[in-house]
């Protein structure tokens, strides 16, 4: 059974249950429910029934989606810090107007509008220079990242928390993105490496160097301890890397040498 009006200028289709779980009687009975709300200028899609459980708010299951995935993420290996941080980021920009709205209040359309709305959005930092792919124009990128932590909330609430609706993200449509295959030409390392040597402070000038010496991400390079060098073979093994799998890097004997 569904109550559909028009409310304020929107068309709502408000779900009243299974026709083998709610009788004719009680349907009826919870549309005229809503007619009248409607008719007094409330909206019933946020009007809890006051016999019925209140669904918890985004805000408030949001904190301990976070606090399940530092302790069980993807694959039953819990999440890092960095990534639980850019989910906290991500939340407070893009989500925190909903916060306050019981999930299932939240519909597709409001996911999918969000989304929409983001990846046409002009990102807040120009762009570097004309070589940037089109993807970069907008936020399609960060649109996706949002969309895929709205479907990891309710994919949480409704695994863990037995949450009983829907998950409003689900079969939406991420953009398409372009990988970015912008690279230094030969004459752009040799100015940089020369414009580097000046580099004054020497911890960042060894960082930089071992960086592009070696090719991996900046926060493996951030998170090295002398525990993952081997010296006498020349490997720097990353214990944690994507996939949760150990990643054995030859070291040149340049970075060696910095290292030392």
């Amino acid at each position: 059974y569904y109550w559909v009006r028009k409310v304020n200028g929107k068309v709502r289709r408000l779900r009243i249950g299974s026709v083998g779980d709610v009788t004719l009687k009680l349907a009826r009975e919870k549309a005229d429910r809503f007619t009248s709300l409607a008719n007094d200028g409330h909206d019933p899609k946020f009007i809890k029934d006051a016999n019925q459980e209140s669904a918890d708010t985004l805000c408030e299951v949001f904190p301990r989606f976070l606090d399940h995935k530092r302790t069980k993420g993807r694959k039953g290996k819990k999440l890092s810090e960095k990534t639980l941080y850019d989910y906290q980021k991500q939340f407070d920009r893009h989500l925190a107007t909903w916060g306050n709205r019981p999930l299932d209040t939240i519909e597709k359309k409001d996911v999918v509008d969000l989304h929409m709305k983001i990846g046409k959005s002009k990102p807040s930092r120009p762009r570097r220079s004309n070589s940037e792919s089109p993807a970069d124009k907008g936020m399609e990128p960060t649109a996706n990242r949002i969309l895929s932590l709205v479907g990891s909330i309710y994919s949480y609430a409704i695994d863990v928390e037995h949450f009983k609706g829907l998950n409003p993200a689900s079969r939406v449509e991420k953009f398409e993105e372009t990988s970015r295959d912008r690279f230094l030409s030969y004459d752009e390392i040799k100015r940089f490496m020369a414009a580097l040597k000046q580099e004054p402070n020497t911890t960042i000038r060894d960082f930089l160097e071992i960086s592009i010496l070696v090719g991996q991400r900046r926060a493996n390079g951030q998170s090295m301890r002398w525990d993952d060098i081997d010296f006498d073979r020349g490997v720097w093994s990353i214990p944690r890397i994507k996939g949760g799998k150990p990643h054995l890097v030859p070291l040149p004997n340049r970075a060696i040498r910095l290292l030392r």
